[in-house]
This record gives structure tokens, sequence and C-alpha cells, in this order.
């Protein structure tokens, strides 16, 4: 009985902790668009190969990556954007270069949450709507799993 009173328990705040979290992805997504630009500079843009997996799992991953930095009010962050598809390397590499320019949109409340906007990449951070839906995910988990040992012998 106490493991499914602790199940439900980590359901519902798994649940309400990835609710907040996609409210909080909501509204900074809304304001997205009218974030300010700074020219940030890039610091790594290759393409990185790399085995994935393990035993007979093994995979190979091409990627390219590109690493930049940025400073707001004199603070440095640092970000990073790839794209795995093939087909937008040679455009990838051509616009960015080691040591070159990018600009770089970022939350005037939070300056470390930033957009690049690049349309052949994506960011290689993880996001705060990721981070919600994988806590309700996981809440969901916990709930089914109650509702099992409950009613599903």
């Amino acid at each position: 009985m106490m493991t499914i009173i602790a199940l439900v328990a980590a359901g519902v705040a798994l649940i309400a902790g990835g609710i907040y979290a996609w409210t909080r992805a909501s509204a900074e997504n809304s304001t997205r668009g009218s974030w300010p630009s700074v020219e940030g500079k890039v610091t790594s843009a290759a393409i990185h190969s790399e085995v994935e997996g393990s035993g007979n799992n093994k995979r190979r991953v091409t990627s390219f990556k590109i690493e930049y930095s940025y400073t707001v009010e004199g603070k440095a962050h640092n970000g990073n954007i790839y794209s795995n598809s093939l087909t937008h390397f040679p455009a990838l590499e051509a616009k960015y270069k080691n040591g070159g320019p990018l600009t770089v949109f970022y939350n005037p409340a939070n300056p470390g949450h930033h957009d690049v906007r690049e349309p052949l990449a994506r960011s290689g951070n993880l996001t705060t709507g990721g981070i919600a839906f994988f806590l309700i995910l996981l809440g969901v988990v916990a709930l089914g799993g109650a509702a099992f040992m409950k009613f599903g012998h």
C-alpha cells in the first residue's frame, strides 16, 4: 500500500513539475520573437563522427556541430547547434567558420537562454519544453504503475 501511495505522489509531483516547466517554456517562446540580439563568435565548426551504442547495436552518427560564445552585459555564455542532415553540411560549412560571427538572440530576463535561429540546425541544449515533456511522461508512467499495482492483479 505504501508503494502505491509513493507512486501516486511521485506521479502527481512529476506531472505538476512538468506542467510548470511547460508553462514557463510557453511563456518564453511567446516572447522569443522580440528578444534582442548580440554578435557571437563561432568557437568551433566541424563535422563530427562517433559511434553510439554497444555490442550489436553500434551505429555511426555523423553531425555538423557549431559551438559558439557570446557576451551579454559583460557575462560570457556558450551554446551549440548541430545538424545530422548530410545535405545541410555544405551550407553550414560555408556559413559558419571558426572565429567567424553569428547572431545570437537572447532572453533579456535570462541571457543564458538564447536562440541562433538557424533553420538548417537545432539546438544542442536540452530545452525547458523537452524537460517538461519528460517529467510529464515519467509522471504518467508512475501513475500507471500505481494503477497496475492496485488493479492489475
